[in-house]
Parts: C-alpha cells; structure tokens; sequence
C-alpha cells in the first residue's frame, strides 16, 4: 500500500497478529481512548513511519512482535507529543535489516522526554533495541568539586538541631533519568510510581576553628522534602564525623539509606554540629541515587 491508513476516534482497538509487508507510509493511531496492539509484525520491506502515535489516548499498550526498521525508516513517531494516561511498550523487537542501516527506531517525543531517553514519565518501556524506561530504573546524582586549598563553606551556627543546615556549593547533575536538578544540593523524583530508593554519597571535608575547643563532631544526613515544602532530615541515615587540633586535617564521610520518594519528592545532604565550633570546609560531594 501507498499508505496503511489511519484508526482514529474509536473507544477500543485491538490488533492481535499482523504482518505488514511491503508498505511505502505505515498506520497512524489518533485520539483513541484504549489502543491494544499484540505482536505487530513490521518486516524489512516497510519504508516510512511504521507507526505513528497522535492526539490523546487513556492506554496504550503495544506488546511483543518487532520492527524491522530501513533506510531512511522510523519505527515509531511520538514527536507529536501525544498525550497518554499510561503507556506500556514491552517486548517489541526493534531491529535493522542489516549492519550499517540509518532506520530511526524512535522518533522521541519533543516535550517531556528525558535526555537520551524517547517516551514521558507515562511510559513504561522495556524493548530491545530501545533505552528502558520505567521508574525501576530513575536515577540521578549530586556532585560538587571543589579543593582542600578552595574549599565551600557551610556555617553552621550553633551545636545540635539547630545547627542543622543544607551543604553548601555549587553542585552538577548528570545521567539524570526522572530525577530533575533544582538549584544545588537537591534532587526531584519525577516518575509516577511511589518507591524505595537506595541513596549512596559520601562528603570530604576539612574544618575552620573560630576558637576553642578544637575539636568538633559533625552529624550528616540525607534530608528529604516534597513540593515547595522544607526538608526535613531522616535520622536513619546520620552519620559522624570528628575533626581535631589541625586545621589540615581532611575526612572523608559515607552517608547512604533507602528513602521511600512520591512524585515531587527531593533530597538534599545536610550538615549538623553536635559539638564544638568548627564550620565545614568542603571539598567534594558525590550523592548517587537509584
């Protein structure tokens, strides 16, 4: 065919079982509140946009079968933004006829994906081929470098709770897949799905003494908030640390703990002094969750 066609405005279509062969344009999906597709079968001798996905639809779930993807060929086309309550795309093969083939398999969405990923926060996609995409798998990372010789500071004011404040420093993110960076020192889960997250970093740091005595004992925390809100930090994850007489002295500390996060949720590394009057110099920060 020059063209397979368009399904569109129907309240549920299911395809169980199909062969295209030899199609110039592929089949587009519009506005269609519950789209089941079932081993869809796209040989190599298919050129175009196999399967394009538009408009607005409640469910979308492809599973099993394959794309044989040419030259010059797009498997799937979400460039259109289409909106989806969920999305699920699972066991679909997405493959080149040969080695050397330019076929796109995923023609990603424009607004809301994440980069090096193609599908929203609404998808759950475990395809070969593809990048998977599901909040089983949202990570992201806090990093500050900076020197013992040009340390940040974080004053801390005062000994016990209300010392309690946010690291200090100008902090990166990288590798972020549904977590999104706000300002420094902070995090934000974006997936859907509420879960347990594993949270691994560790602070080297050297102090300044303002007096005596000169020895101070530091408490660190991973802190956790939601929205707008304030963080508060979770006592499960505090862990020591103790610095003395020398001024040159530098500790490394490991934080880690499982933090259950919402959408919205963030974490940030907090800095508490249990004793003593020395600030924290800090000098790298690496925080990793997933």
């Amino acid at each position: 065919m020059a063209s397979v066609g368009t399904i569109s405005g129907v309240g549920l279509y299911f395809s169980n079982i199909v062969q295209f062969i030899n199609n110039t344009t592929g089949i587009t999906y519009t506005n269609i509140p519950n789209l089941l597709l079932n081993n869809q079968g796209w040989l190599g001798n298919n050129n175009g946009t196999l399967e394009t996905f538009t408009g607005t639809f409640g469910l979308i779930e492809k599973v099993s079968g394959f794309s044989i993807v040419m030259d010059g060929a797009t498997g799937l086309d979400v460039s259109g933004n289409p909106s989806v309550g969920q999305g699920v795309l699972l066991g679909t093969v997405f493959a080149r006829p040969t080695a050397g083939t330019t076929g796109i398999f995923v023609k990603k969405y424009v607004t809301g994906s994440f980069p090096g990923f193609n599908f929203t926060n609404k998808w759950t996609v475990n395809a070969p081929g593809i990048p998977r995409e599901s909040d089983d798998v949202a990570t992201g990372n806090i990093n500050l470098t900076a020197s013992i010789g040009s340390p940040v500071t974080t004053t801390l004011v005062g000994t016990g709770t209300t010392s309690r404040r946010k690291l200090n420093g100008p902090t990166t993110s990288t590798n972020l897949f549904r977590f999104e960076r706000s300002g420094n020192n902070r995090l934000i889960y974006k997936g859907n799905k509420k879960r347990f997250f594993q949270v691994n970093a560790s602070l080297s740091f050297s102090t300044s003494f303002t007096g005596t005595p000169l020895v101070t004992t530091y408490v660190l925390y991973i802190a956790k908030g939601s929205g707008a809100g304030a963080a508060s930090v979770i006592p499960e994850t505090k862990v020591y640390g103790r610095l003395t007489t020398s001024t040159s002295e530098v500790i490394a500390i490991p934080i880690v703990g499982t933090i259950e996060l919402d959408t919205d949720d963030f974490i940030e590394v907090w800095a508490e002094r249990e004793s003593g009057n020395g600030n924290i110099e800090s000098a790298s920060l690496n925080a990793t969750i997933n």
